[in-house]
């Protein structure tokens, strides 16, 4: 579903210093993998982190979707060019990594070495950035992706590379995805572990503390619930954002429309919402049978 942003983005709060910390705080981690079902706010408490600490002078945000690349060498040559620019947005692509990158752009698919061509320009960009004290922030959403975008052993190898040697190239690399990496990097057995690179942080339903304030947010629209109809809501939405933000949006609605937006207008909106609801279930557990 759509990021949840701005004033659209609730709770999370634990998670948004953890993150914090461990993407900006004083000693950055090198590798985080954050994973949970579809629609459970990954992107959106990340984007909200990197929101909250907007252009910091030492590190370069490279943020990419895998799932939006067709071939291992449409993902690494648009990682390079993304480095590439946040070099010369500080001014910082000088002689040496002015050639990499001129040696990246001459890279085409069709040379059946790009792969082996790629390697040492971009090494030598990451280190560039490295030494002029410049961090490599590097997210990857849609990492599920992997399983067919990185279409060989060796291109996990270079990832796993990238952010293992963090004294080198000075990297945090984030990792979004559905499954755990190990399941996604199992359909390429050989490779070094690359899931043992990255811390893992599990997203769940709301907690007790975000359910506060979700229902806060309904008192913004004069929606006072009793128990009764809270019970109701998360019995049909349980404490998943998207089918909380999908009940949300349905009884603002009503409630801006002067309508009853009470316990059985919760029923009214089950109703009418089923066949989403129904279809985001089954997109869960076609995701945990895949």
């Amino acid at each position: 579903g759509p990021q949840a942003s701005g004033e659209a983005f609730l709770g999370r709060h634990p998670e948004q210093a953890l993150l914090g910390d461990m993407l900006f705080g004083s000693y950055p981690c090198h590798g985080l993998s954050l994973v949970g079902p579809r629609r459970i706010g990954k992107s959106s408490l990340v984007a909200k982190v990197l929101q909250d600490h907007p252009d910091p002078a030492n590190v370069a945000v490279v943020k990419m979707c895998m799932a939006e690349y067709t071939s291992a060498f449409d993902f690494w040559t648009s990682f390079a060019a993304a480095l590439a620019e946040a070099l010369r947005r500080r001014d910082l692509l000088d002689e040496t990594p002015a050639r990499a990158a001129a040696a990246l752009e001459a890279l085409q698919q069709a040379d059946a070495n790009w792969y082996r061509r790629l390697m040492q320009p971009l090494k030598t960009l990451l280190e560039s950035a490295a030494s002029h004290g410049l961090r490599t922030l590097w997210v990857v959403d849609e990492f599920d992706a992997a399983a067919w975008v990185l279409d060989g052993k060796h291109h996990y190898q270079l990832l796993r590379t990238i952010a293992s040697d963090t004294g080198v190239y000075n990297t945090t690399t984030v990792l979004i995805s559905r499954s755990p990496i190990a399941q996604i990097e199992r359909r390429n057995d050989g490779i070094s572990t690359l899931h043992g690179v990255f811390r893992e942080v599990v997203l769940h339903g709301f907690s007790d503390e975000d359910m506060t304030e979700y229902y806060g947010a309904l008192g913004e629209y004069d929606i006072f619930l009793p128990p009764e109809g809270c019970a109701r809501l998360e019995h049909f939405a349980g404490r998943t954002p998207y089918l909380l933000s999908m009940f949300g949006q349905e009884l603002a609605d009503l409630a801006i429309s002067q309508k009853p937006a009470d316990t059985a207008a919760i029923d009214a909106v089950f109703a009418q919402m089923l066949p989403q609801i129904n279809q985001y279930y089954e997109d869960l557990v076609r995701n945990f049978t895949a």
